[in-house]
């Protein structure tokens, strides 16, 4: 259930929206106890929306047990949000008119997406930020800085970083050593990133590592990868050459396809270090 903020009166203050079984919303008088105190500073519970720079429903809010969902072109600022310091299931932020993320105090999150904002350049409010279980940061075409994501050091779920444009490098996750889940590095078109130096301090991947349609030339920004617990996917990056990763000792299964200019002998001699002599290894200079 949405709601226009702006035909609220001004007195009112939209409390939770609850988006499960029993959707209900209610409108509180702000001379109430509750609302009473410093905007920021209380323990919220529900799953909230917003969609316009008034964000009234989530202004007193410091902590959000439930979900957050940041939407639409009316929100160009988050001004309001500004003493948000958690959320505890998901956050997206999706097809807003934001040019950064100007969340200081946030720090934890379960899940944070941050997909298709198409003015998007850069994280650099986000430096208290140290937790989420899932991250993915997805199509947002005017990015070029995940830059402050450094102060994570795990995801343990997935991680995603993929069709932006314009993101050359993955400096920003440099602090994460390990992801418990999926890893996927998808480029745009093949122009970015080219640069996967942001991965160096990784160790292990639970799940499955794909990289795809990156302009990567080598795979060495994986100085530090030891284990993959699922595939080892490598495919259509046309400006790969190189795919050593010496420090990788195994993986459950290998695939290296379609990367035009690497040669398949280079292929075939990772296989042969992690133990896969049957990989899928197709489509690779002969």
């Amino acid at each position: 259930m949405f709601l226009n903020m702006s035909r609220l009166p001004v007195a009112a203050l939209v409390t939770v929206v609850s988006m499960g079984v029993g959707c209900s919303s209610g409108v509180v008088d702000p001379s109430s106890d509750s609302l009473s105190e410093e905007l920021g500073t209380q323990s919220c519970s529900g799953d909230y929306t917003v969609t316009d720079n008034v964000a009234a429903s989530v202004a007193s809010c410091a902590s959000i047990k439930g979900s957050l969902t940041i939407s639409g072109a009316g929100v160009s600022s988050l001004s309001v949000l500004q003493s948000l310091k958690s959320v505890s299931g998901t956050m997206l932020v999706s097809n807003t008119s934001l040019v950064g993320i100007n969340l200081p105090n946030l720090a934890s999150v379960g899940s944070l997406a941050i997909e298709n904002n198409t003015r998007l350049t850069n994280l650099n409010g986000l430096t208290a930020f140290v937790s989420a279980n899932d991250l993915m940061i997805s199509s947002n075409k005017k990015l070029t800085t995940i830059g402050a994501l450094k102060n994570i050091t795990s995801v343990s779920g997935n991680l995603e970083v993929s069709y932006n444009k314009n993101l050359a490098t993955l400096t920003g996750l440099d602090g994460i050593k390990s992801v418990g889940g999926n890893l996927y590095v998808f480029g745009a078109f093949s122009e970015a990133p080219s640069d996967l130096s942001g991965l160096r301090n990784l160790t292990s991947v639970g799940k499955d590592l794909e990289i795809a349609d990156t302009a990567a030339t080598s795979l060495s920004g994986l100085a530090s990868l030891i284990t993959v617990g699922g595939w080892l996917d490598v495919y259509h990056n046309p400006k790969l050459a190189k795919c050593a990763v010496p420090t990788l000792k195994s993986v459950h299964s290998l695939l290296i396809w379609e990367n035009v200019i690497l040669p398949t002998q280079l292929a075939q001699k990772l296989a042969k270090q992690v133990g896969q002599p049957t990989a899928s290894i197709w489509g690779n200079l002969p």
